[in-house]
């Protein structure tokens, strides 16, 4: 198995109780069917159980350097501190050389990075404000995602704002983490853009980017390599406004892989 630093932000996630309740599913279900995932998870624990010791010990030292009194005690205290040192550092050189260290700062990171990058649609079109679609936008501003998606479940192609009622759609799949539903949505937005060159679309970008957030999560639960993430990414970076937001964020993400 190639692990992955998306696999560690998982594993992290769900040993905090911060992995969302349809993640932890999946997760749970390939700790329980694959014996190389309940190793990572082991070796998760063990990390942050060690780095956590450390930084505790790293406290202790200071207090002792600011404040000994007792020299005897605070040699006591410095010799156990080495010694932690030298604990971590060989659990750290032994999950080097099995290939499964990864820098723990640099992961989180970028985790924040991806959860800081979302940015919701905007919804410019002039309606009555009691139609479906302005419905469907309200509740979903109200974290209503299900109630959202079947309000636009009411609109079809023919309809004149289908672009947006395909991109609500996907931020809705996207926010409700359900990843394959969502990329199907930011896909068929695409190709009804490309379809219609001649309809006005704002802030197009915001799909294509979203698409992207949306791949890094498949990437996550390792239903595309990364290699196939990296070329969407390239992708986008290439074909983007450089003057854009979401341009910006793109080389940014490159430069954290």
């Amino acid at each position: 198995m190639e692990f992955l630093p998306a696999i560690a932000i998982s594993l992290k996630k769900y040993l905090a109780g911060k992995l969302a309740k349809t993640e932890v599913a999946k997760l749970e279900a390939r700790l329980h069917s694959e014996p190389e995932w309940k190793e990572e998870l082991e070796l998760t624990k063990l990390l942050i159980s060690e780095t956590g010791e450390l930084e505790r010990e790293r406290l202790l030292e200071m207090i002792e350097n600011v404040g000994a009194d007792e020299e005897k005690e605070g040699d006591v205290v410095i010799r156990f501190w080495r010694k932690k040192v030298w604990r971590v550092a060989a659990t750290v050189l032994a999950l080097m050389a099995a290939g499964l260290w990864w820098n723990l700062s640099e992961i989180n990171k970028l985790n924040d990075f991806i959860a800081d990058s979302y940015f919701p649609p905007i919804n410019s079109i002039d309606r009555s404000g009691t139609d479906d679609f302005t419905l469907a936008y309200m509740v979903f501003e109200k974290k209503e995602y299900e109630r959202s998606i079947e309000l636009l479940e009411r609109y079809s192609e023919s309809d004149t704002i289908y672009y947006n009622v395909l991109r609500l759609q996907g931020h809705n799949y996207l926010k409700l983490n359900q990843y394959d539903k969502a990329i199907i949505k930011f896909n068929n937005a695409i190709e009804y853009q490309n379809s219609h060159p001649g309809f006005k679309i704002e802030d197009s970008e915001n799909v294509q980017w979203s698409r992207l957030l949306v791949m890094y999560k498949l990437l996550e639960e390792e239903k595309i390599s990364q290699n196939e993430f990296n070329n969407e990414l390239e992708n986008f970076i290439s074909s983007s406004n450089q003057n854009d937001i979401y341009f910006k964020k793109a080389i940014q993400l490159r430069s954290m892989l």
